[in-house]
């Protein structure tokens, strides 16, 4: 694998999606193989303990290396969790020959750069086609179940536990400071994008307000009028399965950027234990990962800040 192919693979892993815009990850590039490492040093240990959004986050990069390589032509083979003594070590992306070019997966490469998490209001309207056959099938090839949130008493019954997930959340001091600490200025290349004029005084309500009700009727109102609410599921509840559920995710979000489509998340009643249980009740799947919403947005889709590639390299 040569150098520049090695680094392209790289920049798109590093265009996907992550909690807070954490990007929890770190690439070492060998002579033939380039490893993807968590980088622990951040992660959110209130709203994540477990480490499993950024497993799943980290799944999300992955694919973006996988679709990279499919656009540059280039054989690989992927081991997830190859070395059981090092469980940072997430995937092993290594050259091989290429028997067959994957034109599906280089098309969807090219939507990376324009896929963003958008969090304003959508249009009312989606025309599904046979968009939901397409992303069940991009799920169904790494082992994750698609399902969409179609009745509208179930719709309700989920909007009241996002509502409730983020009232339980900004409950939580130690939830709120480090939410607050992932408020950051957009030159800082990570975070929650933030104006730095204004940032300090964000992070300081964040920090010392709960903020629960104002937020969980928002929520609600965005659950109520997403134009499509789609739910991932995986067949377990591990780091294989989550880095799985990223794979999925990433294929599903690109899937819908190819048709002019974005999407956000809202993981609060996964988040939660309590909660998750009750929406596994809902919708019948055993492991709820994600929570999605997604439409065509409004206003124009802003990239979120991404740190220098420099930055995410290990010496090999």
């Amino acid at each position: 694998m040569n150098k520049q192919t090695a680094r392209q693979m790289v920049h798109s892993a590093m265009l996907a999606p992550s909690s807070h815009n954490s990007q929890p990850w770190r690439f070492r590039l060998q002579d033939d193989s380039i490893e993807l490492l968590a980088d622990r040093s951040r992660a959110l240990p209130v709203t994540d303990p477990d480490d499993r959004e950024l497993h799943i986050s980290c799944g999300c990069a992955l694919m973006n290396m996988r679709l990279a390589a499919a656009k540059a032509k280039v054989g690989i083979e992927v081991q997830l969790l190859p070395d059981p003594d090092n469980p940072d070590l997430l995937a092993r992306v290594q050259q091989c020959p290429l028997l067959e070019e994957q034109p599906d997966l280089a098309q969807l490469a090219d939507q990376i750069p324009h896929r963003h998490t958008v969090r304003t209001d959508y249009e009312p309207g989606f025309d599904q086609g046979e968009l939901i056959a397409d992303l069940r099938h991009w799920a169904k090839l790494e082992g994750v179940q698609l399902a969409v949130v179609s009745s509208e008493a179930q719709r309700q019954r989920i909007a009241n536990l996002v509502a409730q997930g983020d009232r339980t959340l900004w409950a939580d001091t130690a939830w709120r400071r480090e939410l607050a600490s992932w408020m950051m200025p957009p030159n800082r290349g990570e975070g929650l994008a933030v104006s730095a004029l204004w940032s300090p005084l964000v992070r300081a309500m964040i920090r010392w307000f709960n903020l629960g009700a104002m937020m969980a009727r928002k929520s609600n109102q965005l659950v109520e009028k997403a134009p499509l609410l789609l739910v991932l599921s995986s067949c377990g509840d591990g780091p294989r399965q989550w880095l799985e559920t990223g794979q999925a995710l990433q294929s599903v979000l690109l899937g819908c950027c190819q048709r002019g489509y974005q999407g956000s998340f809202l993981n609060q009643p996964i988040q939660v234990a309590s909660l998750r249980t009750r929406l596994s009740k809902i919708t019948g799947l055993a492991s709820p990962q994600i929570l999605l919403r997604l439409g065509r947005p409004v206003e124009k889709a802003e990239a979120s800040p991404r740190r220098p590639l420099s930055g995410m390299l290990d010496p090999v």
